[in-house]
């Protein structure tokens, strides 16, 4: 249909309203928190650009361009970025970390957070830190659970094997008052 020029903008609709009623049953949410976007750089550049001016930023220097990159980029406005091996991801929570973000599974190598997915959800809440995780490389092999975190980004061409140009993302309600918000908005707008 593509092709011919057939196609119409409405009827993706109840393709896009399948998808993410599927994608939601995979990771233990509602199809009414899923967001569809076309990679997770631009689901991560959002989250970024709702942080507040001098947010602090935790991230590991193992990971993926599209989880550090659009965070580096609110440099400009004071949001500052503290990396750190991935060994030491989940013991640097601390006060004065506004955001952690991470991939549930490093791409490079297939490494996974230290103390699990659990412990990093558990420091972040100890500490009133928000989390931001890439599932990209979890989702569809690894069980995941996105009521565990604030905000989940999920690119579609790995393990679910769609076509590239596809994302997910869930915002968990109450995250953040200033982030969720604008994100929120992305939600109901689809």
């Amino acid at each position: 249909m593509w092709r011919t020029g057939r196609a119409e903008a409405a009827g993706y609709d109840a393709l896009i309203d399948r998808a993410r009623q599927r994608f939601a049953g995979l990771v233990g949410t509602t199809a009414d928190r899923v967001f569809v976007g076309n990679q997770v750089s631009t689901i991560t550049a959002l989250v970024a650009s709702a942080l507040p001016g001098g947010a602090c930023v935790l991230a590991a220097e193992e990971d993926f361009t599209s989880v550090l990159f659009p965070f580096l980029a609110h440099s400009d406005r004071g949001v500052r970025v503290r990396i750190v091996p991935l060994a030491d991801l989940v013991s640097a929570i601390e006060p004065g970390v506004d955001l952690v973000a991470v991939s549930a599974v490093q791409l490079a190598d297939g490494r996974l957070v230290p103390g699990g997915l659990d412990g990093l959800a558990s420091a972040a809440a100890r500490h009133g830190c928000l989390t931001y995780v890439d599932a990209t490389q979890a989702v569809g092999w690894l069980p995941f659970d996105t009521g565990r975190f604030d905000f989940v980004a999920c690119a579609a061409y790995k393990w679910l094997l769609s076509p590239r140009g596809t994302a997910f993302g869930v915002v968990r309600p109450g995250a953040t008052r200033h982030a969720a918000a604008a994100l929120r908005g992305m939600v109901r707008g689809r």
